[in-house]
């Protein structure tokens, strides 16, 4: 957002330019930064002129009217990079002459993050004045978590009726709308309504955690809440909530993997299960082998199945996925025919990466389970023996990739008891070499 007229209200002119090429900022940003910025949009004692003559034409009670802020003092570049240090906590550029009109520009404003964070050898314990918090938060993310359901500048609401009595979470709408494209329509799009405050049909924690990932990036930790908070993050658009949070859970709930991926890929949640397929994959011999597996939907197993990265012989995975399709008739109480297993497995037998078997296995396990029709059997053999493919088989995926070659002999949990009975065939050698010696 920085210099970026979309939501801005307020303008700097600098040294030597025209009201016509103002640099844009926002007085939610400022205002978090700067006790004397806060003081001027926000404290009891509004001024029209700040200083000499660096504050006109403001109507600093109506959002829609932009504040003015004259710098008679300081070029562009100046206050550029002072704004850039506001928005991104990047420090200017060492050059003679922008280092001290920023650090004039920061003293000015009473920005005593930038001493702490751009100038070498500077005590970082600074005096702070009552009530000039931003003195004390000297990065971005500080500052947005001391907003954090603070009324403070709060110019938005989320309100829950309860019972006789009402209760609300202040906001603001610069993070809102930064954070999420619907908030953004919401509050400056072009046929938007004056919205204070809007009755929530969540939970009041599940807001609150949604509000805490917003100002704060701290995801929750209990993964109930986590599916809930998704929900939120779904309707309101906020991306980032899968990128940040996926490893946030750390493994740490009682759950199976794949009963944790089944409910992930029910609220479309894909990017936040790659730590659980990773765990799945870690041990694949043994988690094949469980209940678990057998008891997966559909889709999870055609999720399952569409990995690239399975260190599993591809002809075990068929054998898995047929008696996978065995339990699901056992469940559905359907008899176990060839009709009904190839109903229950629908698209996840395209899957199955046929071409990367030889065609004895094809033949010998594949052909003789008869869940492939005879034109499937027919164009498979033939794509194999051409190697060009056939118009008639249209699932011809790639071989998985190979973490290592020895993935095509061994298991992962094969590949640890290899190790294990070397290592104690080798200390039984050594110990044998000592004794006879």
């Amino acid at each position: 957002m920085l210099n970026n007229s979309l939501m801005s209200d307020v303008k700097f002119i600098p040294k030597g330019r025209t009201a016509n090429q103002p640099i844009y900022a926002h007085k939610y940003v400022l205002a978090t930064s700067s006790p004397v910025f806060y003081q001027l949009f926000y404290g009891k004692s509004k001024k029209a002129n700040f200083d000499d003559d660096d504050l006109y034409d403001s109507d600093l009670d109506n959002n829609q009217v932009d504040s003015v802020i004259e710098q008679g003092s300081f070029v562009d570049k100046i206050v550029f990079s002072f704004l850039r240090f506001l928005y991104k906590e990047e420090c200017p550029e060492n050059h003679k002459n922008i280092v001290p009109g920023v650090r004039d520009m920061a003293t000015k404003y009473r920005v005593t993050s930038f001493e702490t964070t751009c100038m070498e050898g500077l005590k970082e314990d600074t005096v702070v004045s009552d009530g000039e918090w931003q003195s004390t938060k000297s990065t971005l993310l500080s500052r947005n978590s001391y907003m954090y359901n603070n009324q403070l500048m709060s110019d938005f609401k989320f309100t829950y009726f309860l019972g006789n009595r009402d209760e609300e979470i202040f906001a603001h709408r610069y993070i809102l709308a930064t954070s999420s494209p619907v908030f953004y329509e919401m509050f400056y799009g072009k046929n938007v309504n004056k919205i204070h405050s809007i009755p929530m049909n969540y939970e009041q924690f599940v807001t609150a955690h949604f509000l805490r990932f917003l100002y704060k990036e701290e995801c929750p930790n209990n993964f109930e809440t986590v599916l809930k908070v998704l929900h939120m993050t779904k309707e309101y658009q906020v991306q980032s909530f899968q990128t940040v949070c996926k490893h946030s859970l750390e493994f740490d709930t009682p759950w199976p993997a794949f009963k944790v991926i089944e409910k992930l890929l029910e609220v479309d949640a894909e990017e936040m299960a790659e730590p659980w397929w990773s765990q799945i994959e870690s041990r694949l011999e043994e988690v094949i082998a469980s209940e678990y597996f057998l008891k997966i939907n559909q889709r999870t197993l055609i999720a399952f199945l569409e990995r690239d990265t399975l260190c599993y012989p591809e002809i075990d995975l068929f054998h898995a996925t047929i008696k996978w399709s065995e339990y699901q008739c056992k469940l559905q109480k359907k008899r176990k025919t060839v009709e009904n297993m190839r109903g229950v497995l629908g698209a996840s037998i395209f899957r199955i990466r046929f071409l990367s078997l030889t065609e004895e296995d094809f033949k010998k396990h594949v052909v003789l389970s008869g869940v492939l029709t005879d034109t499937e059997v027919i164009a498979i053999i033939e794509t194999m023996k051409s190697g060009t493919g056939n118009h008639k088989y249209h699932w011809a995926l790639p071989a998985r990739n190979r973490r290592t070659w020895l993935c095509e002999y061994y298991f992962v949990g094969q590949l640890k008891n290899m190790f294990r009975t070397i290592i104690l065939g080798g200390l039984i050698l050594t110990a044998c070499a000592v004794f006879f010696a």
